[in-house]
Formats: C-alpha cells, structure tokens, sequence
C-alpha cells in the first residue's frame, strides 16, 4: 500500500512530510495533531487531505521513504565500492549508513518512532521487518557467494538474528542516550555478531567501527526515490 503519488513530486507534500517527522519525533505519534502539522507550514487541512487522507498516511509515507533510502544506500555501496572490498564490509557500512541519521534527521528519527505505535505497526509492521531481513539476507548472500561466512551459517537466521540485534540497539540507544551512544552500540554489535558469520581471512579483513572521515549518508527528504 503506498501513499506516494507515482511520478510526482510537489513542495507541499515534502513541507507536510517534514513537518509531520518533526512533530511525531517531538511530541510522539499519539499526541501529535494535524492542525498542528498543517499550522507549522502554513496550509490548511484541505490542503494537506490532497496529499494525506490521514495521520496513518502520513506515518507510512515517511516509512516508506526511509526504507527506499536504504535501497540507495545499499545500492551506492555496491555500485561505488572496489571489488575488492568484502561484502560483510558492505553490510557493516549499511548499518552505519542507515542508522546513524538517527542522531540528527527527524525522518529517521519518527520513522522509528512511528513503526512501532499499534495502528501503523499492524498496517505495514510485518512488511517492514521483512523488507529489512531481505536486504540483509541478500548481502549475507553475496558475502557467501565470495567464500566470507563460515559454513555452518543459515543466511536466513542470521539475517533475522542481525535485524533483531539492531533494532534492540536502536532502542537501547534512543532509551539511554537519544542516539548518541548509537555507533558504540552498533560497533559492539558486531563484535558480537562476525565471529559467528566471517571466515578468519575476512574477519581480520573487516573495519567493525564507523568509517573515519568520511560522511554517513543521512536519509533526507530531499533525496526522492519514493517507494511504490
């Protein structure tokens, strides 16, 4: 189900699409209000019914562009990088990529907010989790398909098992520290996680801590690519 006008792309929907992140993220998804969107750019409810028949709408939308953002991003990893580079490595970096922006940009920030509150979570919660387990079993796939990941690895409960520990860090992190601790967190993760996965040739190969100065790519509004 997508809410996202195929092969169009107008200002106030982004403005309506900014404000609502930035009002779920500050007041919560239950307490936020659709005047108090609509009043924070400018529009009237009319306005933003042209675009959003509902709050659930609106809190889809902004999934659905989060999890397009991860496509891009995993797709700029493979696309841009040597071939040298391990596919664990592509993995690790996704993760740090994808969830980083959490420290700063209100899209990531309410999506996972938003994921999570019992309307939206029956709606698309299962079609999330899933979409997120298939993008990292196709990277454990082609880390596989390398010779990377020891033999006894299931791809499949393994990238369960991944997707599970990361959203626990998101939210350790969100409880203890609004995201700052977050890259500690994810770089403990995967001191958990590689020696379980990596051959020994690759997991001496793999940098586990965000990649030194360099930018993570932050999910934002402006980046298109909607999804559906």
């Amino acid at each position: 189900m997508s809410f996202i006008p195929n092969g169009h792309s107008d200002s106030t929907r982004e403005r309506l699409l900014l404000a609502a992140a930035v009002i779920f993220d500050s007041q919560g998804f239950g307490q936020a209000r659709l005047d108090d969107i609509c009043q924070a750019i400018g529009v009237t409810k009319g306005a933003l019914y042209c675009h959003f028949p509902s709050k659930d709408a609106l809190a889809l939308a902004l999934l659905e562009r989060r999890m397009a953002a991860w496509h891009r991003q995993s797709g700029g990893l493979r696309t841009h990088r040597p071939d040298d580079v391990h596919r664990l490595q592509n993995l690790i970096d996704l993760s740090y990529a994808a969830l980083l922006d959490l420290r700063h940009d209100p899209v990531a920030r309410a999506a996972h907010r938003v994921l999570f509150q019992d309307r939206v979570f029956d709606l698309v919660g299962g079609m999330h989790m899933i979409s997120c387990v298939t993008l990292v079993h196709d990277l454990l796939d082609e880390a596989n398909q390398r010779g990377e990941l020891r033999r006894e690895v299931d791809l499949r409960e393994a990238a369960e098992g991944i997707m599970a520990a990361a959203l626990g860090v998101q939210t350790m992190s969100r409880a203890t520290s609004d995201y700052e601790d977050l890259p500690e967190r994810l770089e403990a993760m995967w001191r958990v996680w590689i020696p379980h996965l990596a051959v020994p040739s690759c997991r001496a190969a793999l940098r586990l801590a965000p990649q030194r100065g360099t930018s993570v790519p932050a999910v934002a509004l402006s980046a298109g690519g909607d999804a559906g």
